[in-house]
């Protein structure tokens, strides 16, 4: 594509080995920082709970796809599309296979526990200390298993419809080419049927895209996986303090009024009492999401609740005018159990209360308090005897909270700021790291491209292979480690997090980036001649969703197995467009 546009870049052409191998590694990091700034920037709109579920389940995949979209359509734009092209290719095949091998594989090495007798040993045995147990204890690299959720099988049933539109252009293709060599047809007239056989290739993907990310977002109040991204950005942002617990409290009065209105697009056949109860279930859980970060924060000695003291820097955090007494008023009647402890349920009803009853409880900021108004909160629907008995107390002044809890952990550039102010800070700066992310991909992708294509004619390897070995590690790092990370919390629901994103991103490839390569060989008018590249992404696909749906358990044996399908995919290939002549 630099041809068409003219380039600030170095032409590779032009470069000897050394510098050639340099400047690819130039590229590669960019484009990995590029990467990483848009998935950061996305991820930071997990920390608005109102619009969580359409970040997770919509914003996230599709900007995840990204960096391997625009190496696929990069490819196939300029003079030099007929060969690099492969290129493209070798990106969409190789980062689907790798993702269903290499990161498949890795997610169980981290995610794998002791299995005796047939049963995994994700809970503690009956007398067995807590200090001394361990999920696993094997020493190999064939011992140990995972256990998934049915949940990831829907996955696989989204990532084999969306295989739908390969499929039959390959099949359309194929028929065409039969019908050129027995001359029931021209080839002028065999070029015609696969240019609109890629232009409803083309068609197909995108109602596939849409299909695909319309079933996440209706699945995404009870997608494990969305929640769990969310929780990890909330954690994140507390530590770097970009979020404070006002900011949270100001989400938590936006969630409930969004979730009193209710959702019939999401619940079209409930009505009535099954509706409201299916609301407050959906709150409470997303809810759990929000603000199980700042439960682990505030749990100083880690015990698993809340004792006054460790209340006390909640509220000291959330306002400075509240006294002690009213603090502890608080704290005893959100303690419905009268054990003298917080546990994390009643966590979560305190902080509903406290935005339900701002005003009343007089434990809200000012500025806050105008958040929480607007949010549809006011006193007035309280009683006269509840609010006398606590705005009296709450009007004392208190000397007694320690300064070490009080706002010095804030940072200044928050601390004034009312929840929404926060919330616009928050998108403004994901917005930022998107677009800028955005920016560099598109900027590098093309000489990276030529980069790739260079180097395979230097080696006199097709670039097929190149890119397939060489651009997932340059697109997909991110998403292995972060497959990795999860699995290693060693849960059933952490390896169904994992594996089911790593599924999840096979359908994008199936969708988004397919749709790139069929849009340029629409508009550059290039052949179809990929049977043996696409044919064996198809098998891999195919595989793995047949070991999904028959299994529950994984062991780490097979995924050994599956680690094989990597370098066999090569081998395939190869012998396909080499040793068989198909293509």
């Amino acid at each position: 594509m630099s041809e068409i546009f003219g380039s600030p870049f170095v032409p590779p052409e032009l470069l000897n080995v050394p510098q050639l191998i340099f400047l690819g590694l130039v590229y590669a990091f960019a484009l990995m920082q590029a990467a990483d700034m848009i998935s950061e920037g996305s991820e930071l709109l997990l920390l608005v709970p109102a619009i969580a579920d359409v970040v997770g389940s919509v914003i996230l995949p599709v900007l995840g796809a990204v960096p391997d979209g625009t190496m696929v359509l990069v490819s196939g734009l300029g003079p030099g599309a007929s060969t690099e092209i492969y290129v493209g290719v070798g990106t969409l095949t190789g980062s689907t296979v790798m993702l269903l091998s290499i990161a498949w594989w890795v997610s169980v090495l981290g995610g794998r526990v002791d299995q005796v007798d047939g049963t995994l040993q994700y809970r503690r045995p009956t007398g067995v200390s807590a200090d001394k147990f361990e999920k696993f204890t094997g020493n190999t690299y064939w011992d140990g298993a995972v256990a998934c959720k049915p949940a990831i099988k829907e996955n696989c049933v989204y990532m084999l419809g969306t295989l739908a539109p390969l499929v039959l252009c390959q099949v359309i293709v194929l028929f065409t080419q039969a019908a050129q060599h027995q001359g029931t047809i021209t080839a002028e007239q065999a070029e015609k049927y696969q240019s609109y056989t890629v232009l409803f290739g083309f068609a197909c993907c995108m109602l596939g895209f849409c299909w695909y990310l319309r079933g996440q977002y209706l699945g995404a109040g009870d997608n494990d996986a969305i929640e769990a991204l969310q929780v990890d950005a909330i954690a994140t942002a507390i530590k770097s303090n970009q979020l404070t617990l006002d900011g949270a409290l100001g989400e938590v009065a936006k969630l409930d009024k969004r979730f009193r209105k209710g959702n019939s697009l999401k619940e079209p056949l409930l009505t009535g009492e099954e509706l409201a109860i299916r609301q407050e279930e959906l709150l409470y859980q997303r809810l759990r999401a929000l603000l199980k970060p700042y439960f682990k924060k505030y749990d100083i000695n880690n015990d698993n609740k809340l004792d006054f003291d460790e209340f006390r820097v909640i509220c000291s955090e959330v306002s400075s005018s509240a006294s002690k007494e009213a603090q502890h008023a608080i704290f005893m009647r959100m303690d419905t159990d009268k054990n003298g402890y917080l546990c994390f349920e009643e966590f979560i009803e305190c902080m509903l209360t406290l935005t339900r009853k701002a005003q009343q409880y007089a434990l809200v900021t000012n500025q806050a308090g105008v958040a929480y108004a607007s949010a549809g909160y006011s006193s007035t629907s309280v009683s006269e005897e509840e609010e006398a008995e606590d705005v009296e107390r709450g009007s004392e002044d208190d000397d007694d909270v320690p300064s070490e809890s009080g706002d010095e952990d804030i940072p200044e550039e928050l601390a004034d700021l009312t929840p929404e102010q926060q919330q616009t800070r928050i998108k403004m700066k994901a917005a930022w790291m998107c677009s800028v992310g955005t920016f560099f991909v598109v900027a590098f992708s093309d000489p990276m491209v030529d980069v790739l294509n260079e180097l395979a004619t230097r080696t006199s390897c097709p670039p097929f292979f190149v890119s397939f070995v060489l651009s997932p590690l340059v697109s997909n790092a991110s998403e292995l480690v972060a497959a990795y990370n999860y699995a290693k919390k060693k849960t059933v629901k952490s390896a169904t997090i994992s594996l089911s994103t790593l599924v999840g991103a096979a359908c994008m490839n199936n969708t988004f980036c397919l749709g790139c390569l069929l849009f340029v060989l629409y508009i550059s008018q290039l052949k179809w001649s990929f049977t043996c590249e696409i044919g064996t992404m198809v098998i891999a696909e195919v595989v793995i969703a047949y070991i999904v749906w028959t299994r529950s358990v994984h062991t780490m044996a097979m995924a050994n197995a599956i680690l094989m399908i990597f370098p066999l995919t090569m081998i395939l290939t190869w012998v396909g467009n080499n040793v068989l002549g198909w293509s």
